[in-house]
């Protein structure tokens, strides 16, 4: 039980880095320690290296952002307003008032829980990438 805690912990921490990555400027794009710790992340990921060590590098980075005023880390807050009442999450775009989505892009190899709304129509939209493998998102079909 407190190994699969432990994943999941991992997993959000990687998914809030991808999720990072993706937005352009912010720390982790100007900082340069910031940066090759990232390198060394992804480097990791990538390459399969073991997850303890992976993990040790996730710590580095989120102490380095703590220290440089941060105070997110790789947490759940990660701007926009929180939800009433369950302050770790924001709304899902795209739910509105009518039925929910049924597909969602994650993570193209699983290996983190990184989910998002896709933009505009499956056909038509330019899925958002990776950070980790420079993927695109994998669309997952969520219909109950």
């Amino acid at each position: 039980m407190a190994e699969q805690h432990e994943q999941g912990r991992r997993d959000a921490r990687l998914a809030a880095l991808c999720s990072r990555l993706a937005t352009p400027g912010g720390p982790l794009a100007e900082d340069a320690e910031l940066r090759a710790l990232v390198a060394n992340v992804l480097a990791g990921v990538r390459e399969g290296r073991p997850w303890e060590e992976v993990d040790e590098q996730l710590d580095d980075l989120e102490d380095r952002l703590l220290v440089t005023g941060h105070t997110a880390g790789l947490g759940a807050y990660r701007g926009g307003v929180p939800v009433p009442g369950n302050s770790a999450y924001e709304p899902l775009p795209g739910l509105g008032g009518g039925r929910a989505l049924l597909e969602v892009r994650t993570c193209p190899r699983g290996r983190c829980t990184r989910v998002e709304a896709p933009a505009g129509t499956s056909a038509t939209a330019a899925p958002s990438r990776c950070s980790v493998f420079d993927e695109p998102l994998r669309l997952l079909d969520i219909t109950p």
